[in-house]
């Protein structure tokens, strides 16, 4: 017999285990060690979704009771309404913020008798006694685009009431007694088209202020007191597109004058 070892078969290096097991251990295999981490992962998206579920029935109560308000929201403002004794519908347009209703306003302009066409934005006050103080009520009218004062007797402390109709474009002073100084505080209305002072007190001073009036393109000035020399101001007035004067105190040589200066501009010469 051999001298080799009869006690069991030799192993060779390929018959040993990967790793080495301690008091008996079983080894274990990849398809565990993957089952073992998707065991895992499930337990915590179980874990995540009951979280979730727990807030959910945390807040819920309190989304319950935000929905009424945000459903019933209109219902909330016809009740405040109802307690102030309005219409919703007045709190939607904002007439409640201490302005007169335009039946008020319409009413109180007929009583001076004047005429409001809410259609076309006009007021007309032409040939009546309104005085001075009485234009305030204009201030109420939002939108205000032209305005009649002829043949009345409002001055220049009427048109400090005129000044504030920031949407104001065409006005008519026809035959009122109008200065210099009252057509300064038309420089405040920043939309001026339109201005006929035919027949008011001014004079070749209101040249210069007419000059801060930069979107004037109509201007009447028959029968004033404005002479050659305001005319001679005028030709800078490129922008104009209608004059209307009248001879004495203006000479036919000032007009033609002006005529050449102002190709563009329709020039009326009243007689």
């Amino acid at each position: 017999m051999s001298d080799q070892d009869t006690t069991g078969p030799s192993q060779t290096s390929g018959d040993r285990p990967a790793i080495e097991l301690v008091d008996g251990a079983k080894p274990v295999s990849s398809q565990g060690s993957s089952a073992g981490r998707w065991l895992r992962g499930f337990a915590y998206t179980v874990l995540a979704v009951a979280a979730v579920a727990l807030l959910v029935l945390c807040f819920a109560p309190d989304v319950a009771r935000r929905l009424p308000f945000l459903n019933n929201n209109r219902d909330q403002f016809s009740r405040l309404a109802e307690e102030r004794g309005q219409k919703l519908e007045t709190l939607v347009r904002g007439e409640d913020s201490g302005r007169s209703s335009n039946q008020e306003i319409k009413a109180t302009i007929e009583e001076l008798g004047g005429k409001w066409n809410s259609s076309t934005d006009k007021v007309s006050f032409d040939r009546t006694d309104v005085a001075d103080d009485d234009l305030q009520i204009l201030q109420e009218i939002q939108i205000l685009l032209e305005l009649g004062l002829a043949d009345t007797q409002v001055s220049d402390a009427g048109l400090v009431h005129v000044a504030e109709l920031k949407t104001l474009r065409d006005l008519d002073l026809t035959n009122t007694p109008v200065t210099d100084e009252g057509v300064r505080h038309l420089t405040k209305v920043p939309r001026f088209r339109s201005l006929n002072l035919a027949g008011t007190q001014v004079t070749d001073a209101v040249i210069e202020v007419l000059r801060e009036l930069t979107g004037l393109r109509i201007l009447n000035l028959a029968g004033t007191q404005v002479t050659d020399a305001g005319l001679m101001q005028l030709q800078e007035f490129t922008e104009l597109t209608s004059l209307t004067l009248s001879l004495d105190p203006p000479t036919q040589a000032a007009i033609d004058e002006l005529t050449a200066a102002l190709p563009d501009c329709r020039i009326v010469v009243e007689e």
